[in-house]
């Protein structure tokens, strides 16, 4: 595993952190290295992504860096070795970590994906789109989506999709190869609203909480991530071929002042678009 870490002294002073690799199995790093350039201050990963496929990782940080804000996209190899940096124009400005200041980025919703060219998409949290290639070496800055609130990624095959919602409908549009969605690719994402009508009535579950676990009814339960299936910045599940997995809320009950909702995994079926 590649992480960005640094100790909570670090913080307080504002230095920069540690690039490392993470063997899992032994619980260690097993390489590390300081983050270039050294002398940056108030440094802040913004989003994180990966294409397990190409064996490559992507990060979003921004630093202060001779009284600039610098924002880059960094491409790192499992090794933790930095293969590409892509400027950003996020518009952010020298901010003093140290004394509480607010930063003026976006961050990533979620985790940024690729399709099989290698464009990579991220949706940021004031609604636009960051999409960029390891080619794109003069610099991206963030696009604007065509009329429809964005909610998520989906990786279908070789392409990668951005969902959204319009008027209270499920809306989905493929991101083409110079990383714009154009209006003319957004239908209407039938899917998620098939899914969202099996939930209208009652589903069999089957209750583990308990042993022996026995089915239970829960009538019209809902989705538990979003308003409808499949609308998520995190990539989906693979349960199985064009099945994901989604969750789903049942009964909620009052518990020492508290409401708690028992939650469902399901396998769902899914189609793009």
């Amino acid at each position: 595993m590649v992480g960005i870490v640094r100790g909570v002294s670090d913080v307080f002073f504002g230095v920069p952190p540690y690039h490392v690799v993470v063997d899992l199995d032994l619980g260690r790093y097993v390489a590390y290295d300081v983050f270039e350039p050294s002398d940056a201050s108030c440094v802040d990963v913004l989003g994180v992504g990966s294409a397990p496929d190409r064996e490559e990782g992507v990060v979003l940080v921004a630093y202060n860096h001779e009284d600039t804000r610098v924002a880059q996209i960094r491409y790192l190899n499992a090794k933790g070795q930095i293969t590409a940096t892509i400027p950003v124009d996020l518009g952010g400005a020298v901010y003093d970590c140290v004394s509480g200041e607010e930063r003026e980025e976006p961050e990533v919703l979620g985790f940024m994906q690729a399709n099989a060219q290698g464009i990579y998409a991220g949706l940021l949290s004031d609604g636009t789109l960051l999409a960029f290639h390891s080619k794109a070496t003069d610099g991206v800055e963030p696009r604007e989506l065509p009329d429809f609130t964005p909610a998520g990624l989906v990786r279908d095959g070789d392409d990668l999709w951005v969902s959204g919602v319009f008027e209270d409908r499920p809306l989905i549009g493929k991101l083409d190869s110079t990383g714009f969605v154009k209006e003319s690719s957004v239908v209407r994402w039938k899917t998620a609203e098939a899914a969202a009508a099996e939930l209208n009535g009652k589903i069999k579950v089957l209750d583990q909480r308990y042993s022996p676990s026995e089915p239970v009814n829960w009538q019209s339960p809902t989705s538990a991530i979003g308003a409808w299936p499949f609308l998520s910045p995190h990539p989906m599940d693979r349960y199985a071929q064009e099945t994901t997995g989604w969750i789903v809320a049942g009964p909620s009950f009052e518990s020492t002042s508290q409401v708690r909702t028992a939650v469902a995994y399901a396998p769902v079926g899914m189609s793009v678009p």
